[in-house]
């Protein structure tokens, strides 16, 4: 580029986001601890999930960590269900004549099957995730669409199902750059600035992935104009966040994935390289998980206790 600017940072295609980015994170300790799948799962934690005739299940116990398991986690992205199944067993899901769309031959897949494919599953034992990932919107407009597609997605869903009887469960998560007004009609709705934090969490503030992730969050609220709904009010180093803990520690909260349950297995190493969100509850209209926040006074007395580690 011209101005020595980076392709990468101004790649407008999701599919970058959901099978490049985001897989990096959750290959981190991939046949070990598993440590960029569990992290995300924590950052999941739905309320609820969908069996396998559709039906909402509540308060759904969510998944144990992936290394309690003995089977190997799956991470497929882009994933054809119906075709690709097809392909494997053929025949097995071919509709009678009548029902065949013209738009395609039997085992081959229609315009719409093609826009229905997932952007990313994970097969987690008797469990899945999918997701289904929107980076560059034009605004609330855009929920309806999705909707639109999530709704039709869970008729490619309902094949994976049927070609696994062990499957009982699944949770449909939408991936968006920003929470709108509205409701989204999947289990479980997560911001790309939240796997940005999750990438700083798993891979460190300096990653790839992090430093991509961050770039194109910048880049989708220039252009969208619009920072109001910014959930931070400031970034800051340990220091800079440490200082200001200690001048108004009641009135803040600090932002962590995981929350202090997760910042207290970390090491003060750790702390010293992030930077450090803050917000003030209080005149901060931002949509903030409060489980990936920590009061000012409590940070203080974590970090604290990593410095006597």
């Amino acid at each position: 580029m011209d101005d020595h600017g980076r392709f990468d940072d101004i790649v407008r295609s999701e599919r970058y986001f959901t099978a490049t980015l985001l897989p990096l994170i959750l290959f981190e300790g991939f046949g070990k601890d598993y440590r960029g799948i569990n992290a995300f799962l924590r950052l999941l934690s739905p309320k609820q999930a969908r069996g396998r005739t559709g039906e909402i299940m509540n308060e759904f116990d969510w998944l144990p960590s992936v290394g309690d398991r003995n089977e190997e986690p799956q991470v497929i992205t882009e994933f054809h269900i119906k075709r690709d199944l097809h392909f494997s067993r053929p025949g097995l899901f071919d509709a009678p004549e009548s029902e065949q769309s013209r738009d395609a031959a039997p085992g081959e897949e229609t315009a719409k099957e093609r826009r229905d494919a997932p952007d990313l599953v994970l097969i987690l034992g008797q469990t899945f995730v999918v997701c289904e990932g929107k980076f560059f919107d034009n605004g609330s407009s855009s929920l309806t669409r999705l909707n639109d597609q999530l709704r039709s997605q869970r008729s490619q869903v309902k094949y994976l199902f049927d070609a696994d009887s062990r499957l009982n469960a699944y949770v449909h998560v939408a991936l968006v750059p920003a929470k709108h007004d509205g409701e989204y009609d999947c289990d479980a709705v997560i911001t790309w600035e939240q796997i940005a934090d999750l990438a700083e969490q798993v891979l460190g503030p300096d990653s790839y992935a992090a430093r991509r992730l961050r770039a194109a969050s910048r880049v989708y609220e220039e252009n969208r104009g619009d920072r109001t709904t910014k959930n931070y009010d400031g970034i800051l180093s340990l220091e800079g966040i440490v200082a200001k803990c200690k001048e108004v520690g009641e009135s803040i909260w600090v932002g962590h994935v995981g929350g202090p349950s997760d910042l207290k297995t970390r090491e003060i190493a750790y702390a010293k390289t992030k930077k450090w969100k803050w917000r003030n509850p209080k005149t901060n209209n931002g949509n903030a998980d409060r489980k990936n926040w920590i009061d000012g006074s409590q940070f203080l007395t974590l970090i604290e206790s990593m410095r006597k580690v």
